[in-house]
């Protein structure tokens, strides 16, 4: 018994539901459907994570620049991430970043 978490950390996390992912889907299938090349990177992106030939960190830097102009849809990605917010970025990445930019 002593391996167990208590309830109250075992319920942290919500599991994501799966009308919830479907209903994000469509709703990004509707926003781009005059550009279905959006739709259809999104989609790559997945799978190739889901392959293991993207790391996290990489889906949400390649879906940020897909969704550069739709912040709710990017806030809203972050919701389906293992822990529920942005990969964390090195400072040293962050610095070149800014001065790169």
């Amino acid at each position: 018994m002593d391996d167990e978490p208590p309830p109250n950390q075992m319920m942290n996390k919500q599991p994501v539901e799966f009308d919830q992912a479907i209903n994000y889907v469509n709703k990004i299938k509707t926003r781009f459907a005059s550009d279905e090349r959006v739709y259809k990177a999104f989609l790559e992106i997945l799978n190739m994570y889901r392959k293991g030939q993207k790391t996290i960190t990489n889906v949400y830097d390649e879906v940020a620049v897909l969704f550069r102009a739709h912040a709710d849809l990017l806030t809203e990605f972050t919701y389906f991430l293992p822990d529920n917010s942005p990969p964390q970025v090195p400072q040293s990445s962050a610095a070149a970043a800014a001065a790169a930019g």
